[in-house]
């Protein structure tokens, strides 16, 4: 799991059971073929894409930034900058989907 409030990750933050019926995950390079996450694709059942409009997602993401401590300019440039450096790459993924869902 993710943890924005220090941006990064838990190792290990999870356990899934062995009788365990149905995992359900998030992320952004789930369809991403490079860096060792083309494995990831072949673990999983069914992966589904959500396209949301970008003034929503871009939004969105300067409100987060804001919540985890940037002031109002430092969270749009970021949201503008490097977010969305990472959406275009997630949306070239968005073909490699079992489902699109467009929002």
């Amino acid at each position: 799991m993710f943890h924005r409030e220090i941006e990064e990750s838990y190792a290990a933050d999870g356990v899934v059971l062995a009788n365990t019926k149905i995992v359900l995950t998030e992320g952004n390079y789930l369809l991403f073929d490079k860096a060792g996450w083309e494995k990831v694709a072949a673990e999983l059942t069914e992966i589904w894409y959500i396209n949301i409009n970008d003034s929503v997602r871009i939004e969105r993401l300067v409100k987060r930034h804001e919540f985890y401590g940037k002031d109002k300019e430092s969270a749009f440039n970021w949201a503008t900058g490097t977010d969305e450096i990472n959406a275009k790459i997630v949306e070239s993924t968005a073909a490699r989907a079992d489902v699109i869902i467009n929002i």
